[in-house]
Order: C-alpha cells, then sequence, then structure tokens
C-alpha cells in the first residue's frame, strides 16, 4: 500500500501529492453490497493538484473486474471498469455550480477523507443501473425464435377476421 489511509485533500492538492496502489474490492464495504462478488482488488493512480481556476483537484485512474449479475440471464460475470476522472474538492455545497465541466464534485468537510472513500465512490458511479453481459436482445441470450426484425401482427387482425366471417 502506497498510500495514506486518511487525507486532506485540499493540503495534498496544495502540495501536488500523488499516489498509487491496490485496494481489495472486498474490503469497499459499500461496493461490496452492489456486486454479486467482490473478488479481486482495484488498482488505482491519484494525483491531487490545483488547476489555473484555483480549484483543488484530483486526476483518478482506477481499474478492477468485479462480478456482477446479468439481469437478463440471472448469470454472473465480470465488468471491467476502466475509469479515469478529475473530482473537483468542495468545501461547501454552493460551489459546485463553479465547478468547470469534467469535474466531479467531492465535497470535503472538516475531518479527514479516507482515500478509499474517493475510490469507491467513483466506483460505484462506474456500475451500471441495470447489469447485462452482453448487448444482445433478451430474444437472442434465450433462444427465442422471434427476433426484432420478424413482422409484428396487430392484435386487432384476429378481431378483423372474426368480424368478416360474421
Amino acid at each position: 500500500r502506497d498510500f495514506p489511509a486518511l487525507i486532506d485533500p485540499l493540503q495534498l492538492a496544495r502540495a501536488r501529492r500523488a499516489y498509487s496502489g491496490t485496494w481489495p474490492l472486498q474490503r469497499l464495504d459499500r461496493f461490496a453490497r452492489l456486486v454479486e462478488d467482490p473478488v479481486g482488488e482495484v488498482e488505482f493512480d491519484i494525483e491531487f493538484g490545483v488547476d489555473d481556476l484555483g480549484i483543488a483537484f484530483a486526476d483518478l485512474t482506477m481499474a478492477c473486474q468485479p462480478v456482477l449479475l446479468c439481469q437478463q440471464t440471472l448469470e454472473p460475470f465480470e465488468y471491467p471498469i476502466k475509469r479515469k476522472v478529475r473530482i473537483g474538492f468542495l468545501e461547501s455545497e454552493s460551489e459546485e455550480a463553479s465547478l468547470p465541466e469534467g469535474y466531479e464534485p467531492f465535497l470535503v468537510m472538516d475531518d479527514p477523507v479516507k482515500t478509499t472513500d474517493i475510490i469507491e465512490d467513483e466506483l460505484i458511479l462506474s456500475l451500471p443501473l441495470v447489469p447485462k453481459s452482453s448487448d444482445e436482445p433478451v430474444w437472442a441470450v434465450f433462444g427465442d425464435s422471434a427476433s426484432a426484425d420478424a413482422p409484428v401482427s396487430s392484435p386487432f387482425a384476429a378481431l378483423s377476421a372474426l368480424k368478416r366471417e360474421n
């Protein structure tokens, strides 16, 4: 582990510090509850700095492959996460509107911040709302003979045929 457990992001930004390391996914409690199996580790690099506008930030690059549950097949699958994000540190919620485009807000209170909280927040944001192991439509995954290109008959066609018989 090449990073401190507790940090002051604003101080690290002014000092332009950088850290890298790995962290077990199962030790990220909130993230672990959202995935099927939190096996493996997240690799990360985090570089703190201050931009030309005076905004304290961190450039975070991370990668991992948690196991999610496909909502189509109900089978587990590895979901690769590779994310690079710029985090803008705010001292109050009112500052959020002043963040430039492309910055993810992170509210810094008086207490030290866990380095893993910053990483975990971004991992959670990287998860899909509905995990799917492929982009195939449902009928392709389940082998249904119907396809998206097949003509769809009108539900009123049967009524029309009955009406003609009478």
